[in-house]
């Protein structure tokens, strides 16, 4: 059965073959030049000017115009042409193969004339001008066998048999061969966009400067990047749903426009006209009928996707407040401008020193206190506070002197000062109405912006705020050696909370015992060799305790400290209240006259090693030779320890280390 098809297929080549030859063909043995048919193409068609193609299979005539390597479709109708498409054509011809060829003045010997081959009247017609030349390939009929079509060469002296496919791009449909993109132009070649509507007066203007885009018009400002890209790719990619019928005239309809968009490339710039689409004298709602200026051919475009343009001013814009390095920022000042709300006025001034270390001055009205040494990341939340500082709205980009004193921006609350690169001020005036946010003007620019609540209300003129938070204890050429903790007892006095009179930090270094009760004495060793706080006490120093939301809380215990060299003498003294909750422990050195809160390790240390004493506790001296603490009189101590006025026992720290 095999063996009968293959003969089948070899008589039927044979047959194909013997009707060609008849038909006159002879096979070409003429070089071939780049894997194309000598002689069929006089020049590449990619380096053609103009390309036309008319005839019965393409049922309209169609033109295309090579404009510096762009190519457009000026026939039928007036559109970037599709760049596959254009491509296609191209390698149609420029890789054309004709396997079979033979010569026009042979057609008479053998009783023949381009009628028997459909080439006295073509079906297809292409066209190419090359410089002042200008080439035709005409396409006749199909072979009677096989998928292939006679051709008559450009200089008409041969007929070629070639691939029926050849023709295939010259008579796709007329959508696939224009450009599916509204604009030919790419995102990454424009530098410049205007949008003006008509009806509801409007216009802006951006520009690319040196990779990123400004506002020229309605006021200058600079464009957010990532928006304006995104924008433009929704423009550019921008498909017309179909053509519109116009009247037959060289012109469009007339009609007012209602708005017209440009936008400008390196090389070319496409403007497009939007106006009303009318069907039976109807304006439909849902779109704009469109054309390009210089162009007659109208389309249709979806009016949702066009009328986000309105608005491109507020949409596009960008909305961080301040562009500057924050590590290049050196100095900050704030001033809290005196108000009837606010009587409490005052200047902070952050100084960053040559060495790099901040320093703090000023304060409230009538306070100058020691310049400290700013803490380094409380500064920079502040820069980065300013640096955050998002725009909610855009109030008003022209403001009255009425508007302004309507704003609070005449008397502001805040006056903001920064520099580094550049200086910097920003005005901070009143609350909006729906107290969402500032109304705030930087100086040099009029326009007025509403920003966030938070990022004001987070700004203060305490110098204790931006006070370094590392404190050092003792000279940084000594060592610690020991350390006491002590309780407050009812008569003023102190006495060593047990197990903690001395304890010798070379002792527990030695210890082998890792117990959570040592570890938590190693703690408080290292903590006081760096000593960190969590913040200070605005509220000067008493000795009776420290003032804390309204209430005075007494001192409870004190922690001394001893070097090396110095056993006798503590190097110094911090002052504690109980634990007032999980995260919240006040302390204090007498010898600095400043208060603070504890770092939360702190707190969680000294509570394990004081357990229940860190509730509010009144120390009476215990019984002579015990050792033991009753933290409420009346009590009697246990075996273990002390019992607190819950019934539990304290902690019992051990004696190891006590003097």
């Amino acid at each position: 059965m095999r063996f009968r098809t293959t003969i089948i297929l070899l008589f039927l080549n044979l047959l194909v073959l013997f009707f060609l030859i008849r038909q006159g063909g002879s096979f070409s043995s003429e070089p071939s030049r780049n894997g194309e048919s000598a002689g069929v193409m006089p020049f590449p068609l990619s380096e053609a000017q103009m390309i036309l193609v008319e005839g019965k299979l393409a049922k309209e005539t169609r033109q295309w115009i090579n404009r510096d390597g762009n190519w457009d479709m000026v026939l039928p109708v007036e559109w970037a042409a599709n760049p596959f498409a254009i491509r296609r054509m191209i390698n149609s011809l420029d890789s054309l193969n004709a396997g079979v060829r033979f010569k026009v003045d042979d057609l008479e010997d053998h009783g023949q004339k381009l009628t028997d081959f459909g080439l006295d009247d073509p079906s297809l017609i292409v066209k190419a001008r090359f410089n002042d030349t200008e080439y035709q390939i005409a396409f006749g009929s199909p072979t009677e066998i096989g998928n292939r079509i006679y051709m008559l060469s450009p200089d008409e002296r041969e007929i070629l048999v070639v691939d029926s496919n050849t023709i295939e791009p010259f008579v796709a449909p007329l959508e696939d061969l224009r450009d599916k993109a509204l604009f030919p132009i790419p995102l990454f070649e424009a530098r410049a966009l205007s949008v003006e509507f008509y009806d509801a007066p409007y216009r802006a203007r951006l520009t690319r400067r040196e990779d990123q885009w400004f506002f020229d018009a309605p006021v200058s400002a600079m464009a957010n990047e990532a928006r304006v890209h995104s924008a433009l790719g929704r423009l550019i990619g921008l498909s017309a749903t179909g053509l519109a019928k116009d009247e037959a005239s060289a012109n469009p309809p007339a009609g007012q426009p209602v708005a017209r968009i440009e936008l400008v490339g390196n090389r070319r710039n496409n403007t497009l006209i939007l106006s009303e689409l009318r069907i039976g004298g109807e304006i439909v709602d849902d779109f704009y009928k469109a054309r390009f200026e210089g162009s007659s051919t109208s389309f249709i475009l979806p009016r949702t996707e066009l009328d986000l343009w309105r608005s491109i001013s507020d949409s596009l814009r960008e909305r961080r407040l301040i562009w500057q390095d924050p590590s290049k920022v050196s100095k900050v000042e704030l001033i809290r401008h005196r108000s009837d709300a606010r009587p409490d006025s005052g200047t902070i001034r952050l100084l960053k020193l040559e060495d790099g270390v901040w320093r703090v001055f000023g304060g409230v009205s009538g306070s100058d206190p020691m310049p400290y040494n700013g803490d380094e990341e409380a500064i920079a939340a502040i820069v980065g506070r300013l640096e955050d500082m998002v725009v909610l709205e855009f109030v008003s980009d022209n403001p009255s002197d009425e508007d302004l004193k309507r704003f609070g921006l005449m008397e502001p609350l805040w006056t903001i000062r920064t520099e580094g690169e550049e200086t910097l001020e920003i005005r901070v005036g009143s609350l909006d109405e729906g107290q969402t946010g500032y109304y705030v003007q930087l100086t040099g620019n009029p326009s007025v912006y509403l920003v966030g609540v938070a990022s004001i209300d987070g700004l203060s003129v305490e110098p204790l705020d931006y006070r370094e938070r590392r404190m050092e204890l003792y000279p940084q050429d000594q060592t610690l050696a020991s350390w006491s903790l002590e309780a407050a007892e009812g008569s003023g006095g102190w006495i060593p909370v047990p197990g903690m009179n001395r304890v010798d930090l070379g002792s527990l270094n030695q210890a082998s015992e890792e117990d959570p009760l040592t570890m938590a004495k190693k703690g408080i060793g290292a903590l006081m060799s760096g000593f960190e706080v969590r913040g200070f006490v605005t509220e000067p120093f008493e000795s009776t305790g420290c003032l804390y939301q309204g209430e005075r809380i007494p001192w409870s215990f004190r922690l001394s400290g001893f070097v090396s060299g110095q056993a006798q003498e503590p190097a110094f003294v911090v002052l504690l209240t109980r634990r007032l909750s999980g995260t919240v422990q006040l302390g204090a050195i007498e010898s600095n006259g400043v208060s603070f809160e504890l770092d939360q390790t702190m707190v969680d240390l000294l509570h394990t090693l004081t357990a229940k004493d860190d509730l509010p506790p009144e120390y009476a001296l215990p019984d002579a030779g015990d050792g033991l603490i009753d933290p409420e009189p009346g009590l009697p101590p246990s075996d273990d320890g002390l019992e607190n006025g819950e019934g539990e026992p304290l902690a019992d720290t051990g004696t190891e280390g006590d003097a």
